[in-house]
């Protein structure tokens, strides 16, 4: 079940997993402008704003007619150029707005 994250790296010491870190991947097709975040990655966000991060695959100029064929990249070397993140805290430069319900533009 997604708690507001892709993935959550673990330390396992004596017999419990102790959460380290939360991860969240999006990636932006038709835009560079802006990714989106449910209701429920905001608040997971903000709750683990020490141990969080967003991940930013910008894939908005990749071959649209690959993408059409259902051809995507097959390898991280692939899309390793194309990964940004953005970190827990949120200073000035840093834009969110809602776009919806359940949303965040960011």
């Amino acid at each position: 079940m997604q708690g507001g994250q892709d993935i959550i790296v673990y330390l396992e010491r004596d017999d419990k997993k102790i959460p380290l870190y939360y991860i969240e991947v999006k990636s932006r097709w038709s835009t560079k402008e802006s990714v989106e975040m449910s209701k429920l990655q905001m608040e997971t966000s903000s709750r683990e704003k020490e141990r969080y991060a967003l991940c930013l695959v910008d894939m908005h100029d990749y071959d649209k007619e690959k993408v059409f064929r259902k051809e995507y990249p097959k390898t991280f070397e692939e899309i390793k150029g194309r990964i940004s993140k953005r970190a827990d805290k949120r200073g000035d430069g840093d834009r969110l707005q809602e776009c919806g319900p359940g949303a965040l533009y960011l």
